[in-house]
């Protein structure tokens, strides 16, 4: 005479039952479908590269005497081990004479550790409103403590009147001067 006979479900084996799910599923998104390590590595070692971020970060900057000196925003901030900041989509406001004078806009910049120096990369523009100039370079560094701007890199200046094309340049934003460096053309044309 056989009889089967129907075992109470255990808590044990519930919590057992579900750990194992759980199992399962972490090693699915940790190690992908093939059983290997896949892009969560990868992920997973370029956060350790940086300390802290921030999502849409700005800041302003004074002068000793209180005037503002400079504004500047991000679409991201990441702060490195090292100090140093990498700026996602940075947008720096220059200054002069308590008035909104120019822009530098690029993809990405690494502002240094002591906050004097912005290396600009990526698609760097500058706009002089006053002048109603631009500069595009693929990369730039400004000094911010001196207000300067300079590049090694090809530069395309433009204005209303002018078009100059140079290879490396610098240019003093407070005294309005500029110098290209080598390979200089330019071309006028009267207003």
């Amino acid at each position: 005479m056989s009889s089967k006979t129907k075992r109470p479900l255990r808590p044990a084996s519930i919590g057992a039952a579900i750990a194992g799910l759980l199992v399962l599923i972490l090693s699915v998104t940790e190690y992908g479908e093939s059983g290997k390590l896949g892009g969560a590595g990868s992920e997973l070692s370029s956060l350790r590269q940086f300390d802290s971020y921030l999502l849409e970060p700005s800041g302003t900057t004074y002068t000793r005497s209180g005037d503002i000196a400079y504004r500047w925003q991000a679409d991201r901030a990441n702060r490195q081990y090292d100090g140093t900041i990498i700026l996602f989509s940075p947008i720096y406001l220059g200054q002069k004479a308590e008035q909104h004078n120019w822009t530098a806009v690029a993809e990405r910049g690494i502002l240094s550790a002591d906050g004097q120096r912005l290396d600009l990369e990526r698609e760097v523009l500058i706009k002089d409103f006053v002048h109603h100039a631009k500069i595009e370079t693929p990369a730039l560094t400004l000094d911010i403590a001196n207000n300067r701007l300079h590049t090694s890199h090809n530069v395309r200046f433009t204005s209303p009147d002018a078009l100059t094309t140079a290879t490396g340049m610098h240019a003093v934003m407070d005294s309005e001067r500029i110098e290209f460096l080598a390979d200089v053309k330019g071309r006028y044309e009267s207003p």
